[in-house]
Order: structure tokens, then C-alpha cells, then sequence
């Protein structure tokens, strides 16, 4: 299994290769200390641009995807709502495109990075905030649908559908994912 170039034994559910890039993100929030390693860290990252027109060129998004992931965690944790959704649709589409060329590859990472980003990010009552719903819902049900969702996918999916019906106080909803 590959996600984010992190090989991972066959015999690991997505569950816990979940767990392996929840550590790991972790781990990269945690690199980091002080304003100097922070402010050098920032001054070698590409640009947000030149991340997502990497991310769309299938010959570099394969190399794209940690450097983009890294910026897209060091968006949520600044609270940059729009530039984290937008770093979160490119990988995601870039994630599909690679599975396409190769098929088993793990795309639910991405996934949870776009849901996240789209709860994370939405405004207050309005067109927004329930268009962010709306997508973060159909990005879940589209990978509920396929037909390689592994029994541990869909507990996976389920879990985040019902963590993302109750980040926008949908509870009956939130009740029935459960």
C-alpha cells in the first residue's frame, strides 16, 4: 500500500493506515519549534501556487503530494479555511488520478483531508457553509460507493460522516452515520 509515498505492509487494514498518517501528521506538526525553524521551513516550502500546479501535472503530482499535505496541515493549523479546501480538492483529484494508474492505491487519506478542510473552513448559516455540507457529503458517499470500499473503509467513512454531520450540528444525521 502507498499513501503519501509511505509504503506500508499488505497486511495493515486502511485503518491502520489512517493511524500511520494520523502519527505521522503529527510527527510534522510537531518538527517544527520556534519562530526561526518555522520562518526558515516557510522560506524553502513551494508556493501554494506552484504546489497545485504541480498537483494538476500528472508527471509531478506524484512527487507534490507530502509537500502539498504539508502545506495543507500548515493551512488548517493557521485557520487559512480557503487555501487548506483548495490544497485538500487538488490532492484529492490528484490521489484519484494516480489510483486510476494504479488501482489498490489508498485515496481515503485524501479524502478525510478534503472533508476536514470543507468542515473546518465553513462559514456560518448560508449558501457557504451548506455548500461545503454538501460536498464534504458527496466526497464521502462517492468512496462509500465503490466497489473496492473495504469493510474497514466503510467504518472509516461511516466514523468521519458522523464526526462531519455533528461539526455542522446535524445530529439525526450524525445518529444515523452512527
Amino acid at each position: 500500500m502507498r499513501a503519501l509515498g509511505v509504503r506500508t505492509e499488505r497486511r495493515l487494514s486502511r485503518g491502520a493506515s489512517v493511524a500511520i498518517l494520523a502519527l505521522s501528521l503529527t510527527i510534522a506538526v510537531g518538527r517544527t519549534t520556534g519562530a526561526a525553524s518555522s520562518a526558515q521551513d516557510d522560506a524553502r516550502a513551494p508556493s501554494h501556487q506552484a504546489l497545485l500546479e504541480a498537483l494538476a501535472d500528472p508527471a509531478r503530482e506524484g512527487a507534490a503530494l507530502r509537500p502539498a499535505f504539508e502545506a495543507f496541515v500548515a493551512a488548517m493549523d493557521r485557520f487559512d479555511g480557503p487555501g487548506a479546501v483548495e490544497l485538500a480538492r487538488a490532492m484529492h483529484t490528484s490521489a484519484l488520478r494516480i489510483r486510476e494508474g494504479a488501482p489498490g492505491t489508498d485515496v481515503l487519506w485524501s479524502v478525510f483531508c478534503l472533508e476536514g478542510a470543507l468542515r473546518r473552513s465553513a462559514p456560518g448559516p448560508g449558501a457557504v457553509r451548506a455548500a461545503h455540507l454538501k460536498e464534504a457529503r458527496e466526497v464521502i458517499a462517492k468512496h462509500l460507493d465503490e466497489p473496492s470500499c473495504t469493510a474497514s473503509d466503510r467504518a472509516a467513512l461511516l466514523q468521519r460522516s458522523a464526526i462531519l454531520e455533528a461539526g455542522f450540528g446535524e445530529r439525526a444525521a450524525e445518529r444515523a452515520a452512527l
